[in-house]
């Protein structure tokens, strides 16, 4: 009888476990899905396919900028220290602009590490530091100090080293300041976007390959920028650029400022 009751035991333990594994379960794939279905499947890409799309890129300013930066930086979508893309779901577009980035804003991007180089949200009412890429909703950063001492021993000098190699080579551009930190997206740019679950935005790094000159008179060329574009979903649902929304260069860097 002894034997019997504790075979019970061990059977009830067993089933209640499997019930609370399977919700566990379930809660998880409500989430991915949840974030899938904000825009389109971002878990699914690859290196191949994401470099395939990169290189469907349209002819001119976009690619050559793109172009550069694949050469110097060798990115990967997953790994290294340099990606291909960063992703901003949906659901973030949405609440940054219900929340954070109002008319006459602008979107203010930093670069940090976050174990590769990844971009941090900045609010303009308080400065608090926003995660901002691939995730469904805005996270605040409780350890900044951290995150830029770690970017700019690790990554930041890179991307300089790069820059300056750059000006001496091609003997254009200026190597008497460093390369990129920020990027600030205007908000008429910014507010065009439309966020739609067959949609995402996409922010593209790139080298600025041409002699733009900032307010202040200094040159851009050889700085480090990113390019705002749409990936959607075209009837196939095979991934397509919507080519009439890029925006670029015309953003702010900092340094050299504007």
């Amino acid at each position: 009888m002894k034997k019997i009751k504790n075979l019970s035991k061990f059977v009830c333990l067993i089933v209640i476990f499997t019930l609370f594994y399977e919700c566990r379960k379930k809660d998880g794939a409500n989430h991915v899905n949840a974030t899938e279905r904000d825009s389109v499947k971002i878990s699914k890409f690859t290196d191949a396919r994401i470099k395939k799309i990169l290189s469907e890129l349209p002819v001119g300013d976009v690619n050559d900028y793109y172009k550069q930066y694949e050469n110097k930086f060798n990115p990967r979508f997953t790994g290294g220290k340099f990606p291909l893309v960063f992703f901003v779901h949906n659901s973030v577009i949405n609440e940054l602009k219900k929340n954070y980035v109002k008319e006459g804003d602008f979107v203010h991007l930093l670069l940090t590490d976050t174990g590769r180089l990844d971009l941090l949200f900045v609010s303009q009412s308080d400065n608090r530091k926003y995660y901002i890429t691939s995730r469904s909703s805005l996270k605040e950063v409780d350890n900044f100090n951290d995150l830029n001492n770690k970017f700019m021993s690790n990554i930041y000098p890179e991307m300089n080293t790069v820059k300056n190699n750059l000006c001496q080579t091609t003997r254009v551009g200026n190597s008497t300041y460093e390369n990129t930190m920020e990027v600030i997206i205007p908000y008429d740019d910014f507010i065009k976007y439309n966020p739609k679950n067959s949609s995402v935005l996409t922010l593209i790094p790139g080298i600025i390959t041409k002699d733009k000159k900032s307010s202040n008179g200094k040159s851009k060329m050889h700085h480090f920028t990113l390019i705002m574009g749409v990936l959607k979903e075209n009837e196939s649902k095979q991934l397509i650029w919507d080519n009439q929304y890029f925006y670029y260069d015309d953003f702010c860097l900092k340094p050299p400022g504007c």
